[in-house]
């Protein structure tokens, strides 16, 4: 029984290990892929208002320039 066990803790201490490296890799690759999201997202964002805002100055530029002549 005593062969058993002292096989068992080495392999148990491996199993850990492992499992922590794989808990590591496994946050870092969320990690990197909600960057990545939120890059695209924030830069999506941003666009499009940038794009209304420049819109709506330009329309209020013409109507201006309309009322003007």
């Amino acid at each position: 029984m005593s062969k058993k066990n002292q096989k068992s803790t080495p392999e148990k201490r491996q199993q850990f290990q492992l499992f922590i490296k794989e808990l590591v890799m496994f946050a870092i690759l969320f990690a990197t892929l909600g960057g990545v999201v939120y890059f695209f997202f924030h830069e999506s964002v941003y666009h499009n208002i940038d794009q209304g805002l420049q819109g709506e100055r330009n329309r209020i530029l013409k109507k201006h320039a309309s009322r003007c002549l």
